[in-house]
């Protein structure tokens, strides 16, 4: 049994190697325009930013996982989550600036805990036990890369765990609009 492990890891690595796959550092930022589903309370604008790395594969196809603090939630109710993803990117063309695809799942792990109030329906409602989860989302958009290692992205994400654990059968799902930068280090100018 090791010895298939070492020999599929060591096949990984040699592929890898020979592909010519490139690694870029980055950093990304941007704004969140949040709102949680079957919650009657206004949508948050928000801050997330964070760090990925960038392997291109060639030049129409390239994995980026991420590291990402986020802002999310509604007016009254603030979910700050620690996000995980790992993004698809498809490039239109082999050109240095060109528009691509973005498909990303994540796994998002929420920082505030829980509370013992929340506003819903500008009525106060205090409920102990109320919990706002950790989440899983996917997130679509579409971006463009400058020759310079800049990108823009537009991506909508959308949550398939319940945001407020309050015993209600009425699913609260996350909903996001990210409009955002990211900065690739490129070491080998």
């Amino acid at each position: 049994m090791k010895k298939i492990f070492f020999i599929v890891i060591f096949s990984i690595i040699s592929t890898l190697a020979i592909s010519q796959v490139t690694f870029k550092p980055g950093v990304k930022t941007g704004l969140n325009l949040s709102k949680i589903s079957n919650f009657e309370d206004k949508g948050l604008s928000g801050f997330y930013g964070g760090l990925l790395a960038e392997l291109k594969f060639d030049s129409s196809f390239a994995l980026q996982p991420e590291i990402i603090y986020s802002q999310q939630g509604s007016k009254n109710v603030r979910l700050d989550y620690l996000s995980f993803a790992i993004a698809s990117k498809l490039f239109f063309t082999k050109q240095p600036s060109t528009a691509y695809i973005v498909f990303a799942p994540s796994f998002d792990i929420n920082l505030n805990g829980s509370t013992e109030s929340y506003t819903y329906n500008e009525d106060y409602y205090y409920s102990t036990g109320v919990t706002f989860q950790g989440d899983i989302t996917f997130s679509g958009g579409i971006g463009y890369s400058f020759p310079i290692d800049l990108d823009i992205e537009f991506r909508y994400k959308k949550g398939i765990i319940d945001a407020i654990d309050d015993g209600e059968t009425r699913k609260r799902l996350n909903s996001v609009f990210q409009i955002g930068m990211v900065y690739k280090f490129n070491f080998k100018k």
